[in-house]
């Protein structure tokens, strides 16, 4: 129920003081798209940064998805007491601030291109605790909890990167080219057509070429019988 009065509270403020940007109203579509493309085949850092994005999003999505169950699993059997999960949410929210403001810290003393590998660092390991002590509640909570604090870190210094590579008329539109960008499907049909053409060695492969090689001898041994049976 808090949380209608922080959303009634935001709403105020963003009515109040926010003023809406409407952008350049005489700029031309097609114009813009062309501008677009051209800067994405000229600069492939740009190119870069959208796969890093790309990449952090599916981990984070994952992470949303996946993140209930794996700790209903850490419970055991003889346990009936309910997750706090509304708790567990909160802290994430916290922790994700933390990592905001920290990131803001470090920006005035270490390039962001410095400190980001390392935030990534540490979000592997987050994402790898969980793997190794999956019985551990301690263990899988410690894991998200330092993922979100570096997802508090990336978000912001993802938009710096942002603004120092894509120009700021045309940020939003080369983000939904880099998003609209896919693999054809008859590319994407073939490769899978070639995968599944190549030699298996799964045990039901293995336990049919025995099978072959028996029923040939079989048939040489039959032929030869046969022929010897004529002679005679």
């Amino acid at each position: 129920n808090m949380s209608i009065v922080f959303f009634t509270v935001s709403l105020i403020c963003i009515w109040k003081f926010w003023s809406e940007n409407y952008g350049n109203k005489d700029a031309k579509a097609t114009h813009s798209l062309i501008l677009a493309i051209q800067i994405l085949r000229a600069d492939p850092r740009i190119v870069v940064l959208g796969l890093c994005i790309a990449s952090f999003e599916a981990s984070l999505f994952l992470f949303i998805m996946n993140w209930t169950p794996v700790l209903e699993r850490t419970r055991s059997s003889t346990d009936q007491n309910p997750l706090p999960l509304g708790f567990i949410f909160a802290g994430y929210m916290v922790v994700a601030m933390i990592g905001s403001f920290v990131f803001y810290f470090l920006s005035k003393w270490i390039r962001v291109q410095s400190y980001m590998i390392e935030a990534l660092l540490l979000t592997a390991v987050g994402m790898t605790i969980p793997i190794i002590f999956p019985n551990s509640l301690i263990a899988v909570l410690i894991g998200f909890i330092l993922f979100e604090f570096c997802g508090g870190i990336y978000t912001p210094s993802i938009t710096v990167f942002k603004n120092a590579y894509i120009p700021n008329e045309i940020a939003m539109l080369c983000m939904i080219i880099l998003r609209g960008l896919k693999i054809p499907e008859e590319q994407a049909y073939v490769n899978e057509t070639e995968i599944l053409l190549e030699k298996s060695s799964s045990p039901l492969s293995e336990m049919e070429q025995p099978l072959n090689r028996s029923s040939s001898s079989t048939s040489l041994t039959l032929e030869h019988s046969t022929k010897s049976k004529e002679d005679n």
